[in-house]
């Protein structure tokens, strides 16, 4: 009941993305915020010990999803968003914190017996993606700063995704893995939206990518 809670959710927020009426706004936010916390009780009620890294990742990424929605201006009968600098350094910074607790879950289940043949590719290719990512989007100041622990962040998870995947071959760490890229592609499009200012990227994608990643990283999670 609470992942068909969760589906209905995130249905609502998808449908929701580009409605200017200001009550389907409202919905939009209001199914949002539900998003992590119906996740949440479904991890908890799905497990017999929960992982405290998990609770940490699925916290702050509430927290960010709240920071990064702004605040609704009414003015002569019309509403406009507004987002100020300081709401997406908190909502960066919590999601940079929900990163690092995937990332501490995945390295503690991972194998470190590696071939070297195999990880210093995969750490080659993410590394050379957030390179091309900073230069793309050219941020500055502490965005820039935020940005570049935020990639390191990012990559450690998706690459401990494909470790962990190549430790225990199973659907679940396969859902995992693919969980992770999906929510770094979300990343990836914020990123170019926020900073570069860039709006033909569509922010039904970014949910989209970001919903389907958590709920593919916890059920893999639930059933590894």
């Amino acid at each position: 009941m609470l992942i068909i809670l969760f589906i209905f959710a995130a249905s609502i927020n998808l449908l929701m993305q580009d409605s200017k009426n200001l009550k389907y706004v409202y919905l939009r936010r209001i199914s949002k915020v539900l998003l992590m916390p119906t996740l949440f009780l479904y991890y908890s009620t799905s497990i017999d010990q929960m992982h405290w890294s998990i609770l940490m990742a699925l916290f702050f990424c509430w927290l960010g999803d709240i920071a990064l929605m702004g605040f609704i201006k009414k003015e002569n009968g019309n509403f406009t968003i507004i987002e100020p600098e300081w709401t997406f350094l908190l909502g960066l910074t919590s999601f940079l914190i929900g990163h690092l607790g995937y990332v501490i879950a995945f390295y503690q289940k991972i194998s470190f017996n590696i071939p070297y043949y195999f990880l210093n590719p995969l750490v080659c290719i993410i590394a050379w993606y957030g390179i091309i990512l900073i230069k793309g989007v050219k941020p500055t100041g502490a965005i820039l700063i935020g940005v570049i622990f935020y990639m390191i962040t990012i990559g450690s998870m998706i690459i401990g995704s494909v470790l962990l995947f190549k430790t225990e071959v199973s659907l679940a760490s396969g859902m995992i893995m693919a969980g992770a890229i999906t929510f770094g592609s979300s990343d990836s499009v914020l990123a170019f939206r926020t900073i570069k200012n860039i709006l033909k990227l569509p922010y039904s994608y970014i949910m989209f990518s970001y919903i389907t990643g958590q709920m593919l990283m916890i059920i893999g999670i639930i059933n590894l």
